[in-house]
């Protein structure tokens, strides 16, 4: 970027002191972070939406159904860098290991890191808010 505000700015950076500068560069670093995760948590979620066939379709090999998907943040208990995770319902004639193929499968699919749940197998201490915050495939 090579515009005069651009080189403004540059040189008023120059007359900051040493711990100013470090300090604006802390701040940045913490607004560019913010910034990288809140555009991850859009492509994730539009690929988890452009993918909805594909998943559905799938669901149904492994005996799933009544798909949902939640985000929850490190204040509520959710995982640093993870972003969305999938509750569903397992039929009753299926096992952890239809449920853990329809992970990975999904894993395959979009290219990331996710964990499916069933209501069961949520922690009690979060299984309410999970359960409030999941919205429907």
């Amino acid at each position: 970027m090579n515009s005069p505000v651009f080189n403004s700015i540059l040189e008023e950076i120059k007359q900051l002191s040493f711990e100013e500068q470090l300090f604006l560069s802390k701040h940045l670093e913490q607004i560019t972070q913010n910034q990288d995760r809140s555009v991850i948590y859009r492509s994730r979620l539009a690929a988890i939406q452009s993918h909805k066939p594909e998943i559905l379709n799938l669901a149904a090999q492994y005996g799933i159904s009544n798909i949902r998907i939640f985000s929850l943040t490190e204040e509520e208990g959710g995982r640093k860098n993870n972003e969305f995770d999938f509750l569903v319902d397992l039929q009753p004639d299926k096992t952890l290991l239809n449920l853990s193929g329809f992970m990975m499968d999904l894993r395959d699919l979009l290219n990331f890191k996710i964990f499916v749940f069933t209501e069961n197998s949520l922690k009690e201490a979060y299984r309410n808010k999970i359960v409030q915050k999941a919205i429907e495939l």
